[in-house]
């Protein structure tokens, strides 16, 4: 310690004797500290003069040594302020030494400290010896040996003080924890001393003209965690000196017109000097140098901006572990000269315009990364030179060079990769270099030679972009001497150079990989490739013996990564174009691996014109797992771009062959897609073209569309994906003509609305195309959809206001069309045909408009409905499908208030099925030939099937079961084989009116009303040639009502049936008019029935009522069976062979009938026979018969009837107890009266 502190005594002591010689030598620095020292003089007569300060303890803080207040306290200071101290001859102005206590001085001038060198004087200002927690403010210092001293202390401040033209503005010697802050020193020997000190701060220091010759502005020695910062340090003769120290920031700093180096360092580590103005020093902005060349020293120079130093702007010798980043390095000798130097790292540094090389390593610098610069405008852009070894040479800008670009001369196993060399007189020339590796590297542009070989063997150049190098008729791509052996070259591009190489036979070079047998890209010679290899059938003939004996077709590279419209560089790829849409940047005809990259080409943020064509890009993978937008595991990724096209490329094996996000106007045409998990995916974009691409064998889909409006998918084939096109939350899309095969899903919509698909043929897929999830006014059009195992078009889950028009969908193994919970679709004019499950599939929808249809052939019915409503069928054409018991034309389950109109139903299972349906209106269709029935209404309501042509259904036309409030109007029914014609079963309240029901076999019911078919009318319908033309089973309070009946067996059967009306009917030319089973209450009346062998037959049935019927021209007119209690009342009979004929029936009436036969008399007018007893005959007028009447029964009343002109008027026979009374009996040709084996009767007032 002592001789430490004997060293420091002997420089201060030095510079105080050398100032004045100084002084004289330098008459400027004279004039100025003269000028200096008048205006602190001037200034320090503010302040009262006393004589020097010297407090050596804790005690000595009184009012005799200058303290004015305070109680040493940190919240209250010891304070002296407001003095002028005069030091001469006291060797000390304030002398502080041995204390604790808190104290500010503040406020005073010092000045003249000289006379006194020992180390408790020191000729200082101020010395603070072996003192904590002082601190010194605004204070002026002049003309001292040392403006302030800080001798063996810690915890002091000095802040806003000027120290200038003394010896040392100031020193600190073996302190720790100091700061100096706003400090000047102007015209001092030596700035500021740091000497064996640790945590020490300059910040806002400002030193300038210090100089005596040899000392800097700044010296730091033997000293650690030292930062200066935001400080001026300028016109020195040396801006900062540091010795053997560590731990040093230089933050923010100007350091300027220095006289030697801006920064010199020397055996010192951990260095920082960042943010920096190091600008016009003589020789050297920063100069590192150390004895140790294999020491790491962990230097870190960043951020600054170094001009114009002399020699080098840094200036670096024996050195290691130094790293270079980020600066802006312009306009000297050299920019980085480096000697001995190893294991640093260049990187991302501007160099440009140095005289002589921007960047330049000798003598044995190895190991050395040079990394990402930007190197422009010099002799030599990278000079490496002298057995150097080991250096990688990456991804680095180098342009405008007047020789070469890269310049490496006997130097071995250099990195060369990735590199840009541009407008060179040469891009890199290798001399008496070997066992280098040159690969991915864009040489372009340069005067003679792309690059340069002499004397150098061994060399592996792999993936370069050799291009445009033509300046000379000379020039070559590359070059070889003759003395240049053993080279490999192999994946490289040579590309318009005026020639592409120089090399000769005897030099036995290598132009291919003999590990794949793939050789160099040559631009005229890319064909022919019969077997699409990638490799051109031809060798390519180089010199005379010299062959690429496997050129490629296509340019092998790295994956190329555009970030903005200033990377459309020949580094990227980028070899023509401006940019615009007349000369788009154009990327082509490479061949780029993705493998671990997660893209092979990214082009984002970019408003130019740019076109990547004639590409195969492949293998896009991240094993990080990176796949955010800026990845993504593409072919393609373009990410916020506009105005790009994609052509002719060829994408596999990646997680996105293409993938467009954010982006507009971005053409893809002409590319394949394979083997990817998405083959294209195009999200947040707009006007997105894809056209003329075949997209295959996808693990998800060939082509996805999310978020995306205003695309256009034309003329793609895309096949073998779970998805063939994919598009979700889209809008305003047009998919068309594209040929889409053996997908899961070949169109799928979700979410997207306003597009138009149209004329695509899609084949092969479990779903051909869906509609899902509120897609909403699509067009779908003149599509042909085939072979499908589900559905040929799927449309669910609130997809509405769809067009679905003139598509052909047919041979699908399930529906041809399935619509599903949504409304206000249109589907009109389709062809759906030969489908395996239901033409049409309509499940919890409404709304719906099916016209004009073709529905033909599908194996289970043509149009099949569930749990929807009003939805409109109308002018479709029905026809073969679904032979199934159920099955048929038109299905309806729990269909409401939807109308069935206009349609042709022919040739299916049954024609019209609704079950469970109510309010639906069935109109104006033609159901015919279907082979289970023509229209079947089950468990339905309130529904209306009118003006319908029925024809030739097998086993019935119309069936309504458990069916309420039906409404049957107007339909024509025709029948030519065993086919009923409209049957109503266990229906109430049901209307059969003004339907015509014709059949030509006489075979089963016309009109059936069965089973508790309560309230049902059958009205005004016409009815011709069946077995029976009403037949009623079990049905009460029915009206039949002015139905026209003819040959039948018979127009009515009513059977086993209670109060029932049959009123107002025509019928004729029947075996039987009306014939009548067990029933109740039955009222018949104001019927007409004629020509027919009986009219109105009564069997076994009670309290009927027959009445004002008219009968004519028939055989048996009215006949009762077994039947009681009935009125026959008002009716008239003419012409009939038998008037009214009872047998076994008893206690029935028979009054006011009128019958009569016009031409020949015929057989009986009313006949009792059997056990028709008790029966009341009274007022009947009968005449023209051969017995009119003819009594075999017993316990009669007749009376009050008038008989005229028959054979007999009245014959009993086995006939007793009756009373005949009243009656009129007149102009009979036989007998009036006859009885015969009858006894107790009572005949009175006759006449």
């Amino acid at each position: 310690m002592h001789s430490k502190r004997v060293v420091f005594l002997v420089c201060v002591l030095m510079i105080a004797v050398n100032f004045a010689v100084v002084q004289m030598e330098k008459q400027e620095t004279i004039e100025n500290a003269v000028i200096y020292r008048e205006k602190v003089s001037k200034s320090s007569r503010d302040y009262p003069s006393r004589e020097p300060i010297r407090i050596d303890n804790d005690a000595g803080f009184i009012y005799e040594n200058g303290v004015s207040g305070g109680s040493g306290t940190s919240d209250d200071p010891y304070i002296i302020e407001n003095y002028s101290i005069d030091g001469k001859d006291y060797g000390c102005c304030i002398y502080i030494g041995n204390t604790t206590r808190y104290f500010v001085i503040r406020n005073c001038t010092l000045y003249n400290a000289s006379g006194n060198s020992e180390p408790y004087f020191l000729n200082s200002g101020i010395l603070l010896y072996n003192v904590t927690n002082g601190r010194v403010e605004n204070v002026n210092f002049t003309g001292c040996g040392t403006g302030f001293s800080i001798y063996v202390s810690s915890y002091i401040e000095i802040v806003n003080c000027n120290s200038s033209v003394n010896g040392l503005a100031a020193s600190i010697y073996q302190s720790n924890n100091c700061t100096l802050a706003d400090i000047s020193a102007y015209y001092n020997f030596l700035g500021i001393w740091v000497y064996q000190s640790q945590r020490i701060e300059g910040i806002n220091l400002t030193l300038e003209e210090n100089s005596d010759g040899s000392n800097p502005g700044l010296e730091i020695r033997e000293s650690s965690n030292v930062t200066i910062a935001n400080s001026t340090i300028r016109k020195n003769v040396g801006g900062i000196t540091m010795d053997t120290s560590e731990f040093i920031e230089i933050i923010g700093c100007n350091i300027s017109e220095n006289s030697d180096p801006g920064i010199y360092i020397k055996d010192s580590k951990e260095i920082d000097i960042a943010l920096c103005q190091i600008i016009e020093n003589e020789n050297y902005g920063i100069y590192i140098y150390n004895l140790d060349s294999t020491a790491l020293r962990n230097i870190y120079i960043s951020n600054n901006n170094l001009y114009n130093n002399t020699s080098a702007n840094i200036f670096i010798q024996s050195s290691s572990g130094i790293s270079i980043d980020r600066n802006i390095i312009e306009k000297s000798k050299f920019g980085i000269y480096l000697s001995k130097f190893s294991g640093g790292r260049l990187s991302n540094n501007t160099v440009k315009n140095s005289r002589s090389d921007n960047i330049y390593l000798t003598n044995s610098c190895n190991f050395n990364l040079i990394y990402g610069n930007e190197i422009t405008g010099s002799n030599t852009g990278i000079n490496i030179t002298s057995n150097c070894l080991n250096n990688f040479l990456i991804k680095n800008k180098i342009q405008y060079c007047e020789d070469a670009g890269i310049d490496l001369l006997s130097s071995q196993y250099t990195n060369i990769s990735e590199n840009i060399v541009q407008k060179c007189s040469l891009g890199i020339s290798i001399l008496s270099s070997s066992y280098s590796t040159i690969s991915n590297n864009t040489i372009i542009s340069n005067a003679n030679f792309g690059m340069l070989f002499g004397d150098s063997d061994y060399n592996t150049i792999s993936y370069n972009a050799i291009v445009s190098n033509r300046g000379t008729v000379g020039s070559y791509g590359i070059y070889l001497t003759s003395t240049s052996k053993g080279n490999v070259f192999y994946g490289n591009a040579f590309i318009r150079n005026t020639r592409a190489v120089y090399d000769t036979q005897t030099a036995n070079n290598l132009w291919y990989s003999t590990v794949t047998n793939r050789g160099n890209y040559w631009d005229n010679w890319t064909m022919p490739d019969a077997d699409n290899n990638g490799i051109v059938d031809i060798p390519y003939p180089i010199n005379p013996g010299v062959n690429d004996t496997y050129p490629l077709t296509q340019i092998p590279r790295a994956p190329i990564r555009i970030n903005n419209d200033d990377e459309f560089t020949p580094a990227n790829g980028v070899y023509q174009g401006l940019g615009t849409p007349e000369e788009p940047y154009v990327l082509e005809n490479f061949n780029i691996d993705g493998t671990n990259f997660g893209y092979c080409i990214y082009i984002g943020n970019t408003t130019k014109y740019f076109t990547i064509r004639n590409c195969t890009l492949h293998n896009a993978s991240n094993p990080m797992g990176n796949v955010d937008e800026y990845y993504m595991d593409a072919g393609v990724n373009i990410y916020n771009a506009t105005n790009g096209k994609l052509f002719n490329c060829s994408m596999k094996s990646c997680v996105f062959g293409a993938y467009i996000q954010h982006s507009e106007k971005i053409d893809i045409s002409n590319c394949s897609a394979f083997d990817n998990t998405n083959n294209i995916q195009i999200l947040n974009s707009k006007s997105i073209s894809v056209t003329n691409c075949k997209l295959t064998s996808a693990l998800n889909s060939g082509l996805v569309v999310q978020e995306s409006a205003y695309y256009s998918i034309e003329n793609n084939s895309i096949s073998n994906c779970f998805y063939g096109i994919n598009a979700k939350n889209t809008y305003y899309g047009n998919i068309s003509m594209n040929l889409i095969s053996k997908h899961s899903y070949a169109i799928q919509f979700i979410n997207s609305s306003l597009c138009n698909i149209k004329n695509n043929n899609i084949t092969n897929a479990i779903i051909g195309l869906e509609l899902n999830a509120s897609s909403n006014n699509n067009t779908v059009f003149q599509n042909k959809i085939n072979n499908t195992q589900q559905k040929g078009i799927y449309i669910y889950d609130a997809s509405n206001d769809n067009f679905i028009a003139e598509n052909n969908v047919s041979e699908n193994s399930r529906a041809g069309l399935y619509l599903e919970r949504s409304e206000n679709n249109t589907i009109f004019n389709n062809t759906i045909l030969g489908n395996g499950g239901n033409g049409i599939f309509v499940s919890l929808s409404s709304k719906n408009n099916i016209t004009s249809n073709i529905i033909k052939s599908n194996s289970k019915n043509g149009i099949h409905f569930e749990n929807s409503e009003s939805n409109n069928v109308e002018w479709n054409d029905i026809e073969y499908n679904d032979n199934l018991a159920n099955g048929g034309g038109v299905y309806g389950l729990n269909l409401n208030q939807s109308l069935i109109h206009n349609n042709s139903i022919i040739s299916n299972g049954k024609g019209i099925y609704l079950a469970s349906s109510y309010n639906n209106s069935i109109q104006f269709n033609q159901v015919a030939r279907n082979g289970n029935g023509g229209i079947y209404l089950s468990y339905s309501q309130e529904n209306k099937i009118i003006s319908n042509d029925i024809t030739n259904n097998m086993g019935f036309n119309m069936i309504v079961e458990t069916s309420q409030n039906t409404s049957i109007f107007d339909n024509t029914i025709t029948a030519s084989s065993i086919q009923s014609g409209i049957k109503v079963y266990a229906s109430e309240s049901c209307k059969l009116v003004n339907n015509t029901v014709i059949s030509s076999n006489n075979y089963d019911y016309a009109i059936e009303v069965t089973e508790n078919s309560n309230f049902t009318e059958v009205i005004l319908n016409n009815i011709i040639e069946y077995n029976t033309g009403i037949y009623i089973q079990n049905a009460h309070h029915l009206i039949i009502a002015s139905n026209n009946i003819s040959r039948c067996m018979y127009g009515i059967y009513s059977n086993s049936s209670k109060n029932d009306t049959i009123y107002a009917n025509t019928m004729h030319s029947n075996d039987y008019g009306i014939k009548v089973y067990n029933n109740l209450n039955l009222k018949i009346h104001n019927n007409e029935i004629y020509q027919s062998n009986g009219g109105i037959e009564i069997s076994s049935s009670e309290q009927c009522i027959i009445q004002s019927n008219y009968i004519h021209d028939c055989i048996y007119s009215i006949s009762f069976w077994m039947s009681k209690n009935n009125i026959i009342v008002n009716n008239d009979i003419y012409n009939s062979t038998n008037g009214i004929h009872l047998e076994d029936s008893d206690n029935n009436s028979i009054l006011y009938n009128y019958l009569v036969n016009i031409t020949d008399k015929s057989n009986n007018s009313i006949f009792l026979e059997g056990t028709s007893n008790h029966t009341y005959v009274a007022f009947n007028y009968i005449q023209n018969f051969t017995l009119a009447l003819y009594i075999l029964s017993s316990n009669n009343t007749i009376c009050n009837n008038i008989l005229v002109s028959n054979n007999y008027g009245l014959y009993l026979k086995n006939s007793d107890d009756n009373i005949i009374s009243f009656n009129r009996i007149e102009s009979n040709s036989y007998y009036g009266l006859y009885l015969t084996t009858s006894s107790g009767n009572i005949i009175h007032h006759n006449s």
